[in-house]
């Protein structure tokens, strides 16, 4: 299955039309079902993403998600994009800690 397919099998058990993802996610009209023939750009599926509430694994087909992760998401009512958003923060984070470390240790020396 393309990547076009997955996002309107997607977009019908949320109950969207592919013209509201695009519109609601600032896309040109027809730009998702082009990609049925050429590749998206990120920054364009991360918006389909973000908006069907899905990762970006999901979206195009990567793997089903794990036992694990549906577990997590029951047990604190977390929807993936939440956890997503949860990950990229907790990513940030500690990329400036890192930074802040080797700026603490250039300065010892």
């Amino acid at each position: 299955m393309d990547l076009f397919e997955r996002i309107k099998q997607i977009s019908v058990k949320k109950n969207v039309s592919i013209r509201t993802i695009e519109k609601l996610s600032g896309l040109s009209n027809g730009v998702i079902q082009n990609w049925a023939t050429s590749s998206p750009r990120m920054d364009l599926l991360l918006k389909v993403a973000d908006y069907l509430e899905v990762t970006l694994d999901e979206l195009v087909g990567r793997s089903p998600p794990s036992p694990v992760s549906s577990k997590f998401f029951k047990e604190f009512n977390a929807s993936p994009k939440t956890v997503q958003d949860m990950t990229w923060n907790y990513m940030r984070d500690l990329n400036k800690l890192m930074t802040q470390d080797k700026q603490e240790k250039k300065e010892v020396n």
